[in-house]
């Protein structure tokens, strides 16, 4: 589910970088969406789940066990959070939020 949830955002042209990240003693690979807004959000891919790392401490989680659709709404809605009332982002991330109804 990985690969097709990463696909799906590179062919819409999102930058994604992979990365090692650290969080309360435990080190983990974290995949950077590269949004450009207020806020950054960082996948960390688990057995069942999608952990949404924000600013502030915000996380959210994505089960996978849902089907590809649904996870790409439940991503969306995490990067969308991710502008925090500012009005800019990259410019790929704003395309693909239009085109998937939301108002940026």
């Amino acid at each position: 589910m990985k690969d097709q949830i990463l696909e799906y955002y590179l062919d819409k042209g999102i930058d994604i970088t992979m990365r090692k990240m650290e969080k309360d003693g435990e080190s983990f690979t974290i995949y950077d969406l590269n949004t450009q807004m207020k806020s950054h959000a960082y996948l960390r891919f688990m057995p069942d789940k999608i952990k949404v790392y924000m600013r502030y401490g915000d996380v959210d989680v994505i089960d996978l066990n849902q089907d590809l659709e649904q996870i790409i709404r439940d991503i969306n809605s995490s990067v969308h959070s991710c502008v925090q009332g500012r009005d800019y982002m990259d410019d790929s991330w704003y395309k693909l939020l239009t085109e998937a109804g939301y108002t940026v």
